[in-house]
């Protein structure tokens, strides 16, 4: 497995931007981040979901912006996946510390998984009403209100696009790009997180290799080199929150013996399935997971994952120990495990543990 390094991760960079900003870091910065923001009155970070440096490298010209552009590569979190890896930036903590983990998390005080972005139930298939359950249970800080509180003005800006943000309508990224400059400059000096939920969405319908996931990464380089050369003022940093993999399924359906073991369906991800197991079977279901699947995913007790630091360097908190497993199992080449046959219908994804996944470059612009 390819682990995060959390000395030069997401983590550290939003911990990078917080001390740019006067604001006491919680963890350690990225110096070579730190060195690039000296004297830098504007910084604008664009997120770009799913664009990690394999993305990056598989669909763009090496004589390009972007990877001419490559200040340094740091890791997303584990799993790397949109849920723990943005949360991470935007907390500025480990998912560790936030208990943001994964797409589906279970709840102990609703005995059920829930899509924890979408507050659906995965058992009843309920939409829950705002706020989010996981705001409720396990809230943090973002690095925005940190900085804000701590320069005693509104300096920090969040901008996400359509259609995660009811106040941005346009589903033009060259529109959403403008805004975020216009909105970095409104004061003498400023900072604002954007995010945009592509190429992810591309990439997990098409595939890593597709000419449409290749055409929109081409457009995002093709889109920030105009507005960032309109805006040689603003320090213009590029990042993603994880990388891609194409997948092959298998289904807990042909393994029943496996399947018997586990209390409820795994949550988390596909490849970073966290497992519940029933109190007498820990040591069968460990047996037989390594006999079936342990060529194509490693497996982790409770002790190991937490004792190796895959999801931070902290002890977990009560609330967080409730939504970790006994077991986390984590996809070491192309499969996706499913709880139930012909679930999922993605052509690509992540949230596993290959070097594809994992790494990240942070791309620096007007540096």
């Amino acid at each position: 497995m390819y682990k995060p390094d959390y000395d030069n991760s997401l983590v550290n960079l939003s911990n990078s931007i917080l001390k740019h900003f006067n604001v006491k870091p919680l963890h350690n910065t990225v110096p070579e981040i730190d060195k690039i923001m000296e004297n830098k009155q504007h910084v604008v970070v664009f997120l770009f979901d799913g664009m990690g440096q394999y993305i990056i490298n598989t669909h763009l010209k090496e004589d390009g912006l972007f990877r001419q552009n490559v200040a340094t590569t740091i890791t997303s979190t584990f799993p790397p996946t949109t849920v723990a890896a943005t949360s991470a930036f935007l907390s500025a903590e480990y998912p560790i510390e936030s208990g943001w983990l994964g797409w589906v998390q279970y709840f102990k005080n609703i005995d059920a998984n829930v899509k924890v972005f979408k507050n659906i139930n995965t058992v009843t298939k309920e939409h829950m009403p705002l706020p989010l359950l996981l705001e409720e249970v396990s809230p943090y800080t973002s690095i925005i209100k940190r900085i804000n509180e701590g320069n005693n003005k509104e300096i920090a800006h969040m901008l996400q696009g359509a259609p995660l943000d009811p106040s941005f309508t346009s589903k033009y990224l060259s529109l959403f790009v403008k805004k975020a400059f216009k909105t970095v400059k409104k004061e003498d000096e400023g900072f604002v997180y954007a995010y945009w939920n592509k190429p992810d969405k591309i990439l997990h319908e098409k595939g890593v290799y597709h000419h449409k996931s290749k055409r929109y990464v081409k457009k995002i380089e093709r889109v920030i080199k105009r507005y960032a050369k309109k805006n040689k003022d603003v320090l213009t940093i590029i990042i993603a929150d994880h990388g891609f993999h194409d997948v092959t399924y298998l289904s807990l359906d042909d393994y029943p013996d496996l399947k018997d073991c586990c209390i409820r369906p795994f949550s988390l991800e596909g490849r970073a399935c966290n497992f519940f197991i029933k109190e007498d079977r820990k040591e069968e279901f460990e047996t037989l997971f390594n006999k079936y699947l342990g060529d194509k995913f490693e497996l982790y007790s409770k002790e190991n994952y937490i004792r190796d630091g895959l999801f931070g360097k902290k002890v977990p908190n009560e609330v967080v120990d409730g939504f970790l497993g006994d077991f986390v199992a984590v996809a070491i080449k192309e499969y996706s495990l499913e709880y139930k046959t012909g679930f999922s219908h993605l052509k690509a994804h992540h949230a596993g543990g290959t070097k594809e996944e994992m790494l990240v470059d942070v791309i620096a612009i007007n540096k």
